[in-house]
């Protein structure tokens, strides 16, 4: 006697073949298409503010994006992951605004000039 529950096994051949169809692809990249807009609206609403140039500026110093990660033993790993981080950052916010990474850094710099 079978111990059927109701749930249909999917057949994997079936599918691998509907996830690779024309129409599948075509509703993958839609719907990438459209997660990438959203995150590249977010990052110019973050970037668009004083304040969020100021968060982003932390991050990506504190993630070591503009220092050397090397240390000459296991610490590098840690820095390197903490890097990496940072440059996913950093490549998001040059996606979506690169004139916005430039008016942080000019900000940055006026700050460091009036600190001397």
């Amino acid at each position: 006697m079978s111990t059927h529950t109701g749930h249909v096994a999917e057949d994997p051949i079936a599918k691998a073949l509907q996830e690779h169809s024309p129409q599948a692809k075509a509703q993958a990249a839609k719907a990438e298409a459209v997660k990438l807009e959203l995150q590249n609206e977010d990052m110019r609403w973050l970037m668009g503010h004083a304040q969020g140039r100021r968060i982003v500026w932390r991050l990506l110093e504190r993630a070591g994006v503009y220092r050397d990660s090397f240390t000459g033993n296991s610490t590098t790993f840690y820095n390197e992951g903490r890097r990496a981080m940072g440059l996913f950052v950093l490549d998001q916010l040059m996606e979506a605004c690169p004139e916005k990474y430039a008016q942080m850094m000019n900000e940055q710099n006026r700050k460091q000039k009036n600190a001397e």
